[in-house]
C-alpha cells in the first residue's frame, strides 16, 4: 500500500492528481490519499465572514489560529467539500474511493477526534489519545 500526502495550499492541480492516482489504481496499486485543506479553509472562512488568523512564534513558525468556528470551517472545507470532491473525481476515473475525515476515529477511552479538539481548544493543552487528563482538566475548568 502506498500513502500519498498532498498538502492543502493553493495551486494544487487536483485533476492531475486524480488522473495519476487512477492510473496507479488501474495498475493494481492500492493507495491511501491524505490531503490538507488550507486553501479551501481560507476561501470558505472569507466567504462566511470569519477570515483566517495566523500567529507567529518567536522562532518565526507561523500557524493557523484555530478557535471553535475556525475548526468548524476547516471540517466543512477539508472534511466536507474538498474530501467529497476528491472522492467523486476518483470514482469518475474508476477508483473505488472512500472519503474519511478522521472524525470517525474514537480513542481507547471513547473520545472522538472532535471532542479531543474541543478539549485542546478549551484547555490550551494537547490531549493524548490514551488519557483523560485533558478532559478532566476541561471539566474542572467548567466547574463540574
Amino acid at each position: 500500500m502506498v500513502v500519498v500526502k498532498v498538502g492543502g495550499s493553493a495551486g494544487i492541480d487536483y485533476a492531475n492528481l486524480c488522473d495519476d492516482l487512477a492510473k496507479r489504481w488501474a495498475a493494481g496499486e492500492r493507495l491511501v490519499l491524505v490531503h490538507g485543506g488550507s486553501a479551501a479553509t481560507n476561501q470558505l472562512a472569507e466567504t462566511v465572514g470569519h477570515p483566517p488568523r495566523f500567529v507567529t512564534s518567536p522562532s518565526g513558525y507561523t500557524s493557523r489560529y484555530t478557535d471553535r468556528r475556525t475548526l468548524e470551517i476547516f471540517l466543512m472545507a477539508a472534511g466536507g467539500l474538498l474530501n467529497k470532491t476528491l472522492v467523486e473525481s476518483l470514482q469518475r476515473r474508476g477508483v473505488n474511493a472512500l472519503g474519511l475525515s478522521g472524525l470517525e476515529r474514537v480513542d481507547r477511552r471513547g473520545h472522538t477526534a472532535l471532542e479531543k479538539e474541543e478539549a485542546e481548544l478549551e484547555t490550551g493543552h494537547a490531549c493524548a489519545d490514551d488519557t483523560d487528563v485533558c478532559y478532566e482538566s476541561r471539566s474542572a475548568g467548567r466547574g463540574r
